[in-house]
C-alpha cells in the first residue's frame, strides 16, 4: 500500500503573508499571485506594482519597491543560490522586454525571501561585485551598478513585527499559532469596520 507524501504548500502562504505585511500600502499596490511571464511554466511567484511610482513603501519588505517589484519565495525545504540567481534575472528581463515601458534598471527590483540566511550565494554575488548593506534586521539590499536593484529577505532574522511573514517556518509553537490567530481576528475586525 502506497502512501501519498503530504507536501506543504507555502506559496499560497507566502503570498497572503507579504500582503498582510504590506498592508499599510493596499489601496497603492496591486498584487499577482504566480504572475505567468510568457504561455510556458515560467513564473514569478509574486508581483508586486506601484500603482503610483512615487509612493513610499511603509513596510521595511518593500521600501526598495519600485513600479515592477518581482518576489522569488523559497520555502524551508528549498536551496536559494546561483541558480535561482539566474533563473530570476531571466525572468527580470523577460518581464521587462514583455510589459512596455519598462526599463529594468530603473524600474524594477526582485526580491529573494527564504527563512534561512543564503550565505553562499551572498558571497557568490560580492565575488561578483555585489555590495551587500543590512537595510533592516534580516533585509539584505544588494546593488551593483547598472543591474537591477535587489533584496534578500532572511525571514529567521527579520523583526518580531513582521509576524505573518516570520511564520512561514516549521518551528511554530502552539504560543505562535494562539498569537497569529487573535493577529487574523484583529484584522478580520479591521477589515469589517472599514466594509461598514
Amino acid at each position: 500500500m502506497e502512501h501519498e507524501t503530504l507536501k506543504n504548500q507555502y506559496h499560497p502562504a507566502f503570498c497572503g503573508a507579504m500582503t498582510q505585511e504590506l498592508d499599510a500600502n493596499r489601496n497603492d499596490i496591486e498584487c499577482t499571485e504566480e504572475y505567468d511571464l510568457n504561455t510556458l511554466p515560467n513564473r514569478v511567484d509574486l508581483l508586486i506594482v506601484k500603482k503610483l511610482t512615487d509612493t513610499l513603501i511603509i513596510s521595511g519588505l518593500g521600501r526598495i519597491f519600485r513600479k515592477w517589484n518581482l518576489i522569488e519565495y523559497k520555502s524551508p525545504e528549498q536551496s536559494l543560490g546561483m541558480d535561482t540567481y539566474y533563473r530570476s534575472m531571466s525572468y527580470a528581463y523577460q518581464f521587462a522586454a514583455q510589459t512596455e515601458g519598462v526599463n529594468p534598471i530603473d524600474d524594477l527590483t526582485l526580491s529573494f525571501v527564504r527563512e534561512g540566511k543564503p550565505v553562499k550565494l551572498m558571497s557568490q554575488l560580492q565575488k561578483l561585485g555585489f555590495s551587500i548593506t543590512i537595510y533592516e534586521r534580516g533585509i539584505y539590499h544588494v546593488r551593483k551598478t547598472d543591474h537591477v536593484d535587489m533584496q534578500i529577505i532572511v525571514t529567521r532574522e527579520l523583526d518580531p513585527k513582521y509576524v505573518w511573514i516570520k511564520s512561514l517556518t516549521k518551528k511554530l509553537t502552539k504560543k505562535d499559532v494562539e498569537y497569529l490567530a487573535q493577529r487574523a481576528c484583529m484584522v478580520s475586525d479591521e477589515v469589517e469596520k472599514t466594509a461598514l
